[in-house]
């Protein structure tokens, strides 16, 4: 496993992983993506990518922010003396190169996997010292960057007042790094961590694994659950009401709540937080780049022949399944699907065997017509 150095997946998912950080020199070396300053400077003036300019102004020990998109001569209206960041998210949406460095992490869930981020320095230039609440590799493409780490940060650790940035109120480094193009540092959530451009050429890329929180795997689960009741499943008084207090909620409110709990079935709580899960991790974060095909259905005869049918996954979208036997639960893009076991794998992995059977033909034209999947060609 070339991108983790002379480890091999198993030790590092055992020892690193959500755990330790880990640092590989020149563990990219020869697939680097070879994209500029330039290039990404040109990304931040398209108004449908998301950008962040940071500046530092060391006389007054801030930082500013700017959303982008920016005016192609906004770089040569920087006062002099100020150290700037700029940050573009997804690159791997609009770069097929940048995209091609997901593959070197296919050792950990794709469903895990978020975005590319790239970010551009000159000398000088960062976010400040903060911490993340996911999995992150930093990967060094061009120019220098010291890492600066420090403890391990969570919901109680104080932060400074500012609109933009998490920034620490106060950090302690216990080690620090100084990556060269090619370098890789691996940070589990919550390492608290500042990295300062040591060159005016630094370019990073940020391959970020998040996972939903459980607030927020709650909340969808409780909404897929919710969908069982119908408009007219509501809440009834006890058929024994005590008069008292018009306006408080007595021990007969308390019964009927105590026996709509009792009524859950906790087999079916279970498969809505399963799907819950499916559902959300899958969800495009850039769904207005899977576009709809226009085509005809009648032009894939050949899923009834023999042999094997390779696809392509747009960069926006996303895949999961739960295999149950022969059967399986396929997500993409946030939506559920019932299917085969072989068919969800195929899917997943951009191989079909052919030939289909009629359901998993009709599945594979809807995600083909929804833009989720592309026939290789």
């Amino acid at each position: 496993m070339a991108v983790l150095g002379a480890l091999t997946s198993k030790i590092f998912l055992r020892e690193h992983w959500q755990q330790e950080p880990l640092l590989v020199r020149q563990a990219l070396l020869e697939d680097v993506p070879v994209i500029n300053v330039a290039s990404l400077l040109a990304l931040a003036t398209h108004g449908e990518i998301e950008s962040l300019l940071v500046t530092y102004d060391a006389a007054r020990d801030g930082y500013r922010c700017a959303h982008g998109p920016f005016e192609h001569s906004w770089l040569g209206q920087l006062p002099a003396g100020v150290c700037w960041t700029l940050l573009v998210q997804a690159v791997d949406q609009w770069v097929p190169e940048v995209d091609a460095l997901k593959r070197h992490f296919d050792f950990l869930p794709r469903w895990r996997l978020d975005d590319v981020m790239m970010s551009v320095a000159v000398e000088g230039g960062g976010v400040g010292p903060h911490f993340d609440a996911y999995d992150v590799f930093l990967i060094q493409l061009s120019g220098t960057r010291e890492w600066r780490l420090g403890p391990m940060c969570d919901d109680d650790t104080e932060l400074l007042d500012h609109d933009d940035l998490k920034l620490l109120s106060a950090f302690d480094a216990v080690e620090s790094h100084h990556l060269v193009p090619g370098d890789l540092l691996y940070l589990p959530p919550g390492i608290a961590h500042w990295g300062v451009a040591t060159s005016d050429d630094c370019v990073t890329c940020s391959v970020g694994f998040r996972a939903p929180s459980k607030g927020e795997l709650l909340e969808h689960a409780m909404a897929l659950l919710a969908s069982d009741y119908g408009e007219q499943s509501r809440y009834r008084d006890a058929l024994v009401m005590s008069p008292g207090d018009a306006y408080e909620l007595g021990p007969d409110v308390d019964q009927v709540l105590d026996e709509l709990w009792s009524s859950l079935d906790p087999s079916r709580v279970r498969e809505v937080l399963r799907q819950a899960l499916g559902r959300q991790v899958t969800e495009s974060r850039y769904a207005e780049r899977i576009a709809a095909a226009d085509f005809d259905a009648s032009t894939l005869p050949f899923v009834n022949s023999t042999g094997s049918l390779l696809l392509n996954h747009p960069p926006a979208s996303r895949f999961a399944y739960r295999r149950y036997l022969d059967a399986a639960e396929l997500y993409v893009d946030g939506e559920l699907h019932h299917t085969t076991a072989r068919f969800a794998k195929a899917i997943c992995e951009r191989r079909l065997v052919l030939p289909l059977s009629s359901d998993e033909q009709v599945l594979l034209e809807l995600l083909v017509g929804q833009g989720s999947v592309g026939i290789a060609t």
